[in-house]
């Protein structure tokens, strides 16, 4: 159920009873019926006030349930805040021993431009919030609106060369695809006109367990992690670990095996509700981030 359906006047929603459920379009759904919650909500920007005030409501309530339910929850909002700051982030895959590629920050567009002009290698821009962003290659045009990083400080990297594999976890299994296109962002190639193909394939043992440590130290019961394969050299580069993976369009290619896994998972010991007071700022989602670059489409 997309969280937008908040909005809908049959929409009833009681997170706070003895019997928490949400009802939507005929459908009764019971929270505490089940056992394992895959958790995929996220704050997005309403039209009008009063929208995002009926927003703000459930999905604070929604998120407060999910941190606090004894239920198994894949993931709980609770531990995905430092996916946020996509710097910060970049630094915690450092600390566990990631390579990723060279990268800047910045708010300060003369640095921007000096880093920008002195580059050696291809770079490529991103949102640097948790928001979703497309991921392209930094151009000349680029410098005529370097101003802007004031307002929406985008995470520029060296580009690799190479092919990108799609890691995700689930629990302590992990199903890995090998992503081939000519494109910087491989999840819009088929919207652009360029091919891809996908091809299942094997993870280096120590950049497995790696990747299984740094999901358990973050409670991450499933996670969505991009790397990108130097061609030159055969090093596994991280650029990211998604803690709200949309697994769907990857679980196409394994033929199911990773909701089938998901269903699979072992619920947590039962313990005591226990109440997680959770403010959500509605501006975090504007942050960092130029309307432009929002993709129109998920999959």
């Amino acid at each position: 159920m997309d969280t937008d359906a908040c909005l809908a006047p049959d929409f009833v929603s009681k997170i706070w009873t003895d019997e928490p459920h949400i009802k939507y379009q005929g459908v009764f759904v019971e929270l505490c019926a089940h056992t394992v919650i895959f958790n995929r909500s996220w704050v997005r920007p309403q039209p009008d006030y009063e929208a995002q005030q009926i927003y703000s409501r459930f999905v604070t309530d929604i998120h407060a349930f999910l941190n606090a339910t004894s239920q198994l929850v894949a993931n709980r909002p609770e531990v995905i805040s430092s996916h946020a700051s996509k710097s910060q982030h970049m630094r915690e895959l450092i600390q566990f021993g990631f390579d990723v590629p060279d990268y800047f920050w910045t708010t300060d567009g003369d640095r921007a431009r000096d880093k920008i002009e002195s580059a050696t290698r291809p770079l490529i821009t991103k949102g640097s919030s948790g928001v979703r962003t497309i991921a392209e290659l930094l151009d000349n045009s680029a410098l005529n609106q370097i101003t802007k990083v004031r307002y929406a400080p985008p995470l520029i990297q060296n580009r690799i060369e190479g092919h990108e594999v799609r890691v995700h976890v689930v629990g302590s299994e992990t199903f890995a695809l090998r992503v081939d296109t000519q494109i910087v962002d491989y999840r819009y190639a088929t919207r652009r006109g360029f091919p891809i193909s996908f091809e299942r394939c094997e993870v280096p043992n120590e950049i497995q367990s790696r990747l299984l440590v740094y999901c358990q130290s973050h409670d991450l019961v499933i996670a969505g992690a991009d790397f990108i394969v130097c061609a030159e050299t055969g090093a596994w580069y991280l650029l990211e670990v998604n803690p709200m993976p949309g697994f769907e369009f990857f679980d196409r290619h394994l033929h199911g095996q990773i909701a089938d896994a998901i269903a699979l998972l072992k619920p947590e010991a039962p313990t005591e509700m226990h109440v997680i007071n959770m403010e959500v700022d509605l501006e975090w989602g504007a942050l960092f981030i130029s309307s432009s670059r929002r993709p129109n489409v998920t999959i």
